[in-house]
């Protein structure tokens, strides 16, 4: 079977990191906001200001039709801040980043048959299911995510279409690098593994969701065994 990833958010630290680490490179499709991605060809990617769905469907309406489509969305922003001083436009703009964004592209994938089976791959964060301080916002868009994709799993299964969550820990790279490093030591030690998650490790969680349909509706955890 003919497999193609798409990779929403290409620009982030991580997906890059994924991405140099993944076999069939030419299999892979990146999609980001603002920039080229450095390395990548041209013809292996696309640059869509603010994932408009509509630009995307263009970006990807070329390219050889695959019998399997997964599409991982890396992107994604935290709030990093006590919730009382986060005003309503930063409010509306963590929502539409985090939930909106992803779900709006989601449907756009489902009213046009890029492939029969399609895999959907939403990353979340351990932390945030958890809940902490500072991160009032970032959490209720995660929950909101998790709730979402078991409906979906739930509503489209039949027609294969399949939707999963990675619960991550913490990579060094990405949002961990807005979090000071006394911090980050706290939040390691609650970790079974008190140490950065490898990326190796996430590319092993996102080939067994792509690779199993019977997890559709799942969350699976990358984390180290995070423990809130």
């Amino acid at each position: 079977m003919s497999s193609r990833f798409i990779f929403i958010g290409a620009a982030s630290k991580l997906a890059k990191e994924v991405y140099q680490r993944m076999d069939n490179k030419d299999d892979i499709f990146l999609i980001s906001r603002y920039k080229n991605i450095v390395g990548v060809p041209s013809e292996s990617q696309a640059t869509v200001r603010d994932y408009n769905p509509i630009s995307v469907q263009n970006a990807i309406s070329k390219l050889p039709v695959k019998d399997k489509t997964v599409i991982i969305f890396f992107n994604g922003t935290s709030d990093q801040q006590p919730f009382f001083s986060i005003d309503a436009a930063n409010m509306e703009s963590l929502w539409r980043i985090n939930f909106h964004t992803p779900l709006l592209l989601t449907q756009m994938f489902l009213k046009n048959e890029f492939s029969k089976d399609v895999r959907f791959i939403f990353l979340s964060s351990s932390r945030a299911e958890y809940g902490d301080k500072g991160i009032v916002l970032y959490s209720a868009t995660k929950a909101a995510l998790k709730a979402a994709v078991k409906s979906l799993a739930l509503e489209y299964a039949k027609i294969q279409k399949y939707f999963y969550i990675i619960s991550l820990g913490f990579f060094d790279c990405g949002l961990i690098n807005e979090i000071s490093d006394t911090k980050v030591k706290i939040l390691m030690d609650r970790s079974c593994i008190a140490d950065f998650v490898e990326v190796d490790e996430l590319i092993r969680c996102l080939e067994l969701a792509s690779n199993n349909k019977s997890l559709t509706g799942s969350v699976l955890y990358c984390d180290n065994g995070y423990r809130g």
